[in-house]
């Protein structure tokens, strides 16, 4: 995992591409979908990287309030 200024690598490329699919639905409205899926992968991918993050500042370490979260 590569931490970059802006958020993880996975996370804020699929961000991008569905950003950049969203400005291009003016002219193809196809993109729309396009846009919605990458939002979706996009999510899921933030959420597995703060999981994986904690794991590894905290050396697997979680309170009970955050084992919920990451179970």
């Amino acid at each position: 995992m590569i931490k970059r200024k802006r958020g993880f690598v996975a996370a804020v490329t699929l961000y991008e591409i569905a950003v950049d699919a969203r400005d291009r639905t003016e002219e193809h409205p196809e993109q729309a979908l396009v846009s919605l899926i990458f939002s979706f992968n996009a999510l899921e991918a933030f959420i597995n990287e703060t999981v994986t993050c904690c794991k590894v500042t905290l050396g697997g370490r979680f309170a009970e309030h955050e084992k919920t979260f990451s179970l």
